[in-house]
């Protein structure tokens, strides 16, 4: 009990370490996931006011290139700081000031029949990194202008989750291609201009690439373990909406993952530590109650398994005990031979019917007695029957020692005596088969040596018949005659 708490209390140490780590994966994550999901609806705002305004241009009979069109979404949308309406050259106006705009050299403006996002480090406006939603706009049946909403990226990194300095974080942000649309932040590892070359020289743990990538293509959140050198980071991904790209939160494992999992998990662990030395002081003193009443048990139910395995009368295994150990040393030394006996006492109903069942019962006690003594504690004896008995003799090396050990037992009923004023001798008839060639099982040997007692009973009772293949008689014919006179045996 002992080493199971103490085991228990390694156990649990290391567990409260797991537990605390998943704790930590699942708030990373969470936190990532939130952030995605505001960064999705700030998009998202973006491109349904663009939209909404691009239909309501369509309607224009004139021109679409009019400032208010662009002043009353920017004054819709708290979140943007410029909105810009400009022809597909790139040429056009700005919420900024009443000049002309031109941003064809910009690196996000490009020729598009759909709407699409991207970041940019220089506006063309301002020169700010911004977010950007640019929307086309159809007019009179043809593409007219490109309508742009931006957002500062100072604002929206509210929604990005790159926190403060004593954290090594970095934020990335792709689109289903792995391709860099953003990063920010302090990474390990230089994030490249696409995830999959970020992490070409890395070791993944609990993923791979392919994975990842399938993940990102079905907008599917998964979190991964990738290591450089000495160093590894926690990667937390999350889709961000429907919006084609994905939020990644990479955290350095060491500065920050693994303090927040140890202060976690070491308040944990002594707290269990306290418990568990309760609970091995408590154990510590039940102990000796405990062996105690196991000492007490196990004599009791050796003292049970003793009487359910033992002839009363006899003293001797009982008939279910003596086939169960004899075909378990069998089994066990099937190279050895070994020597079957089976008896049982001559005329046996008659000293009961003569002398009484008392006398009987005296009789069988006796011998049981008397045959314990004379044998081997090695030696399996059993009382199978009545008056029938059986006696293994185990690794009898040779022939000579296997009529040797015939003669002493026949030689133990020319000298037993029974009674206290009275002397009765008892003779038996003796059935022996050999071990392996009269059988390999209890049930063949005792078959082999019945055959040999019914064979000693024939020829005048009172001697030992070895069985040999000529004795093999027809059982049921046996049987028969059995039924028809039941002392046909004694």
């Amino acid at each position: 009990m002992l080493v199971i708490v103490g085991l228990i209390l390694s156990r649990f140490s290391a567990s409260a370490y797991d537990e605390a780590a998943h704790d930590i994966y699942l708030q990373i994550n969470g936190s990532t996931a939130k952030k995605a999901s505001e960064l999705s609806l700030v998009m998202n705002e973006m491109l349904t006011t663009g939209l909404v305004a691009a239909d309501y241009m369509t309607d224009e009979e004139e021109t679409v290139f009019d400032k208010r069109h662009i002043d009353i979404i920017t004054n819709s949308n708290r979140s943007l700081y410029a909105t810009a309406l400009v022809d597909p050259d790139g040429k056009g106006i700005s919420t900024l000031n009443d000049e002309e705009i031109d941003i064809s050299g910009s690196d996000y403006f490009k020729a598009a029949e759909r709407y699409y996002y991207s970041f940019t480090n220089n506006d063309c406006l301002e020169g700010k990194v911004a977010l950007v939603c640019v929307v086309p706009v159809t007019w009179q049946g043809e593409l007219a202008a490109y309508l742009i909403q931006y957002i500062d990226i100072e604002m929206l990194k509210k929604f990005i989750p790159v926190e403060d300095e004593s954290r090594d974080n970095a934020v990335l942000i792709t689109d289903f291609d792995g391709n860099r649309k953003y990063s920010e932040g302090k990474p390990w590892v230089a994030v490249q201009s696409n995830l999959y070359s970020t992490l070409a020289d890395t070791v993944l743990e609990n993923t791979t690439t392919d994975e990842i990538d399938n993940n990102i293509k079905t907008s599917t959140a998964q979190w991964f373990i990738a290591q450089k050198g000495a160093k590894s980071c926690f990667f937390a991904t999350s889709p961000v909406g429907d919006t084609g790209w994905t939020l990644i939160n990479i955290v350095d494992m060491s500065s920050y993952v693994d303090k927040k999992i140890r202060a976690r998990s070491q308040y944990e662990q002594s707290t269990a530590k306290s418990i568990m030395l309760i609970v091995f002081g408590a154990c510590a003193l039940l102990v000796f109650f405990v062996i105690s009443y196991r000492v007490k048990d196990i004599r009791t139910n050796k003292d049970l398994e003793n009487k359910a395995d033992t002839d009363l009368l006899t003293g001797l295994n009982n008939k279910m005990t003596a086939e169960r150990k004899i075909d378990e040393w069998l089994l066990r030394e099937p190279d050895s031979p070994h020597a079957l006996f089976l008896f049982d006492i001559d005329n046996f109903k008659k000293i009961n019917d003569t002398m009484g069942h008392a006398f009987g019962d005296q009789v069988l006690k006796t011998l049981g007695e008397q045959l314990s003594q004379e044998f081997r504690k090695s030696d399996i004896l059993g009382r199978i029957g009545g008056d029938e008995f059986v006696i293994l003799l185990k690794d009898l090396k040779s022939e000579d020692i296997i009529l040797k050990e015939a003669d002493k037992l026949m030689d133990f009923f020319q000298q037993f005596k029974v009674g206290d004023y009275v002397k009765y001798s008892a003779t038996a008839s003796v059935g022996a088969a050999i071990y392996p060639k009269d059988g390999k099982t209890f049930q063949e040997l005792y078959r082999s040596a019945d055959n040999a007692l019914y064979e000693a009973k024939k020829q005048g009772k009172n001697r030992l018949i070895f069985y040999h293949s000529d004795l093999h008689d027809n059982v049921e014919k046996r049987e028969k005659e059995a039924h028809k006179n039941p002392g046909a045996r004694e």
